[in-house]
């Protein structure tokens, strides 16, 4: 496995730890920014949680250079990075769309790794 592709596991690892951290925070009740309607926290904590366990799958699914790990981990992280836009933007949302961010753009520069033809020897 290339080097690059540890790099963007590792950053996808980060993304679903920085999810799973949040699913935590809402369920427990200390995000500050918050409104107090149960419904809403619990919604958010499970579509975090849900968004946690998906990046652990593209995780693994990662290390089997496919053409569809890198199309799903793309449109992933991307749709990722457009709803953390869409909020205001602080300095840790800030610092979540970077995480996001750097393993899309190491995808791509590493996009012939994923998209290589099976049978085909590349290095």
């Amino acid at each position: 496995m290339n080097k690059s592709v540890l790099i963007i596991r590792g950053f996808v690892l980060l993304n679903a730890m920085i999810w799973l951290a949040f699913a935590v925070i809402v369920v427990t009740g200390n995000h500050p920014a918050l409104p107090d309607s149960e419904p809403y926290q619990w919604s958010l904590a499970i579509s975090a949680f849900v968004s946690a366990v998906f990046l652990l799958l593209l995780n693994f699914l990662l290390k089997t250079s496919t053409k569809i790990a890198f199309i799903l981990t793309i449109a992933f992280l991307i749709l990722i990075a457009l709803l953390t836009i869409m909020d205001d933007l602080g300095w840790i949302d800030f610092l979540v769309l970077v995480v996001t961010l750097i393993p899309v753009v190491i995808l791509i520069k590493e996009r012939n790794w994923f998209l290589r033809k099976r049978g085909t020897t590349q290095g």
